[in-house]
């Protein structure tokens, strides 16, 4: 495992902490001077050097044989505008306000399909992308999201039984509840984060995030 690498805009954009990283492309905030043989993450986004001593904390990469770029996917998304194609899957992100997470995800299905869900996050790239979109919704300060918490001695769960294989934790915010939120206010440094709900949460500025796989087009016989 190293220090992660960081390639490209769209992954830098979703990284915005004093962090200590290992350096892919480059886009300085401050040029290191003499004594910054290290570089950190800025949370305006950009990098600035810091002599190696300096106590801050990291992000470390390693590899699990999936891109961190993701790559188109031809197919179908539920017959609505709202639906955006994004990889493998089809996204919805609904600034409304419900009730609870159980409403959230009825909402999901009445406007997509019956695998819609409340979204699952399954890696780095995938949480930076939903950061990114959700600030298309500045009036709305978090989006529930498919994590729930089933009962003490059980992991967390995805409504859409995919595996737990990526966390984005803040580490301030509320620590009770069941349910769990993508967090889009406050700082750059707490924003994207996720933080847990009480299930039946309906805050009036809660909206919630779907997810459903495309479907593939159909095709065309061939002529006997």
């Amino acid at each position: 495992m190293n220090l992660a690498s960081v390639h490209s805009m769209s992954l830098n954009e979703g990284l915005h902490y004093h962090i200590w990283i290992g350096i892919g492309f480059t886009i300085w905030d401050v040029y290191p001077g003499d004594e910054d043989h290290c570089v950190a993450l800025s949370p305006n986004g950009k990098w600035k050097g810091f002599p190696c001593s300096t106590k801050l904390e990291s992000i470390c990469k390693i590899q699990a044989g999936i891109p961190l770029t993701t790559s188109s996917v031809h197919g179908l998304c539920p017959n609505s505008e709202k639906w955006i194609s994004h990889g493998s899957y089809c996204y919805l992100f609904d600034e409304h306000k419900t009730n609870s997470f159980k409403e959230a995800l009825h909402g999901c299905i009445r406007k997509g399909w019956s695998k819609s869900r409340l979204v699952s996050i399954k890696d780095l790239s995938e949480q930076v992308w939903l950061a990114m979109m959700a600030k298309r919704y500045p009036n709305t300060v978090s989006l529930k999201i498919g994590l729930f918490w089933k009962d003490y001695g059980c992991p967390y769960n995805w409504m859409d039984n995919t595996p737990l294989t990526f966390q984005f934790w803040s580490r301030t915010g509320h620590k009770q509840g069941k349910c769990v939120v993508l967090y889009n206010g406050g700082h750059q440094e707490t924003s994207g984060s996720w933080r847990r709900r009480l299930c039946s949460d309906s805050h009036s500025t809660s909206g919630y995030i779907c997810k459903v796989p495309k479907l593939p087009y159909p095709t065309t016989p061939s002529p006997e």
